[in-house]
This record gives structure tokens, sequence and C-alpha cells, in this order.
């Protein structure tokens, strides 16, 4: 799913800058993910980033940009696939059911 993030703080390591983001789950607690490190934050203290997180596993957090472009095709072809199939299912009930 996809959420909005706010930065709580920027941090230095040697690299770079990493950002710690806070977001919040449907029906959960406040989550933190940090991510970087970077040349040039994209955002700072108070800033806003998108964040995709798995519903099933909340902990586990990427920036959109970061997702492999293979797996935002693979999301969108299950959802095609899985829209086929369900209305394939319904025209066999309704033939059956008659």
């Amino acid at each position: 799913m996809r959420t909005s993030a706010r930065c709580v703080a920027v941090g230095q390591v040697a690299a770079g800058s990493m950002l710690l983001l806070e977001y919040t789950p449907p029906g959960g607690p406040a989550r933190q993910y940090t991510v970087g490190p970077y040349v040039f934050p994209p955002v700072q203290v108070g800033g806003r980033l998108d964040v995709v997180y798995d519903p099933k596993r909340p902990q586990e957090v990427s920036l959109p940009e970061r997702l492999p472009k293979s797996t935002r095709g693979l999301v969108v072809a299950m959802a095609v696939f899985g829209a086929l199939l369900l209305f394939g299912v319904v025209r066999f009930v309704t033939a059956v059911l008659g």
C-alpha cells in the first residue's frame, strides 16, 4: 500500500544523510523507517515522502522509486489477472446456476 511518511529526523553518516521517516498504517501504531544515505536529501525534518509498505508486514517499507520496475509490473499484472479470474468465476457460476 502507498501512504505518506513524515521526516522526523535527519542524521549524518560518512556516506551522506540518513532520513528517519514515520508513517501510520490504517488501524496500526506509528512506524518508523530509516532510508539513505543521500548526498542531497529529498526532504528535511517535517517534510513528507511517499512510501510503499506491505499491509501484512507493515514493517517492510520502501520508497516507490526504489522498487524494481519489474515489481511494479508484477503488481499490475497480478491485479489484472485477479480481475479476469473473478470475472471468469462469476460467468461460470451464473452459467451453472442458470
